[in-house]
């Protein structure tokens, strides 16, 4: 049926109507004509399938990746004005459904310099041609399609990719597929200033010493590790049963004046220059003398940035070896106002404001946002002011509803992080009333 798109809905999809009901249609975007047929009627609403664009949007561009079946950036057909003025929209619209923004200044987005941007790629291995390739997972779907050259991806990252497939296929090392028992899985691969950290995800250690040898002879390559995840229901790629094969364990990452250390399973920002503007507008919300607590501080790469203004930073994590890796960088970057402590961000929360006055509490929660039991926690802390680095608006805005109870909130700032998709993070300031 042919329908006009009227908005964008929170993943970037495409929304129309039909029998005054929205219709969710991924690939397309606000102002085009298209051809879409319903696929299901979810009660309140359609999901539809982009059939044809009859009549495509002003800002509507060809896509500048040439693995043109890969479906992992919906907005890479969109110039790169319109997809920050959709992606304000977003924003503005998820915390408006939840929070009263009448008050709340929002600053315009952040614009992300460099488009070519991701330090990592978590790729699933499969074959193309008889050759061993990397892809990317239809959304929705178990089917893989062969990705060379991602566009979003750093170039030396490709570059590094290649290599270390060739060096597979010469080997003819297994691919895990549905049927097989044992072989490869996954490609982990980070990067940065020409040194790479290689892991790759199997069902069992299959990677022999000969072809060990052959991997860490690529130039550049300085640390291999193989992580085996033998059940096909585990959605980590790291368990115990993880092997350093070469070179270092952890690759180090300047940062402005910093230096960190990561390991394989250490989460770290996949836009290195927008994660550090994020850390830098969170440290700019604190005063002289703070104490402050780092929520969710990973391997403390925002630490750092907190420390310089702060008495003294807590930082608490549930991942031990990313409270191994903060610890190192701490001590690497002769920081002595920092300390880490692994944990429930809620449980060791609850357990410091029996201790610390904190004046300041940051938050950076995964896309699931913060917990009941840790809104509870902020709340009972009475922090002069809190900081929330989000990465899922939706959640952030839940979460901001719940907090307003004693939380003014006062300003955000959107980030651009990961240009091509709808995705948004952003920096949101709260003092307490």
């Amino acid at each position: 049926m042919k329908m006009e798109i009227k908005r964008l809905g929170i993943n970037g999809e495409g929304i129309g109507y039909y029998r005054r009901k929205p219709v969710f249609v991924p690939g397309c975007f606000p102002y085009e004509i298209v051809d879409v047929k319903i696929l299901e009627d979810k009660g309140s609403y359609y999901l539809g399938k982009l059939e044809k664009t009859l009549q495509k949007c002003r800002g509507h561009v060809e896509s500048k990746c040439e693995n043109r079946d890969c479906k992992s950036c919906p907005f890479i057909e969109i110039e790169e004005a319109t997809q920050l003025k959709y992606k304000q929209n977003i924003f503005e619209e998820a915390l408006r459904k939840y929070t009263d923004t009448e008050d709340l200044v929002v600053y315009p987005i952040v614009e992300n310099p460099d488009r070519h941007y991701r330090n990592q790629m978590k790729l699933p291995f499969t074959f193309a041609d008889e050759k061993i390739v990397v892809g990317t997972y239809l959304p929705g779907s178990n089917h893989i399609i062969p990705v060379r050259n991602c566009y979003v991806q750093k170039e030396g990252l490709n570059a590094m990719s290649e290599k270390i497939l060739a060096v597979l296929n010469r080997h003819k090392v297994r691919v895990d597929e549905r049927g097989t028992k044992a072989g490869l899985r996954y490609l982990l691969l980070r990067g940065f200033e020409n040194e790479y950290q290689a892991t790759f995800v199997t069902s069992a250690h299959i990677l022999d010493e000969a072809t060990v040898k052959d991997l860490s002879e690529i130039e550049s390559l300085v640390s291999i590790y193989e992580s085996v995840i033998t059940d096909r229901r585990v959605l980590t790629f790291f368990k115990k049963d993880i092997k350093h094969l070469y070179g270092r364990r952890k690759i180090k990452c300047a940062m402005k004046d910093y230096t960190v250390y990561l390991s394989p399973s250490a989460f770290f920002q996949l836009n290195l220059t927008q994660a550090i503007r994020m850390y830098e507008k969170a440290a700019s919300y604190l005063k002289e003398g703070d104490t402050v607590l780092d929520a969710y501080c990973g391997i403390g790469s925002m630490s750092l940035f907190l420390s310089e203004k702060a008495k003294q930073v807590i930082g608490v994590e549930n991942n031990p070896l990313a409270i191994t890796d903060a610890k190192k960088n701490a001590e690497e970057n002769r920081k002595k106002n920092m300390e880490f402590r692994m944990g429930d961000a809620a449980k060791e929360l609850s357990g410091l404001n029996k201790k610390y006055r904190f004046d300041t509490i940051v938050v950076d929660p995964p896309r699931s946002g913060l917990s009941d039991a840790m809104i509870e926690a902020v709340l009972k802390s009475k922090a002069k002011q809190l900081v929330y680095v989000s990465c899922n608006p939706s959640t952030l805005g839940k979460n901001l509803q719940a907090l307003s109870t004693a939380y003014q909130i006062v300003e955000t700032t959107p980030f651009d992080l990961f240009s091509e998709t709808p995705l948004v993070e952003s920096v949101t300031y709260l003092i307490h009333k």
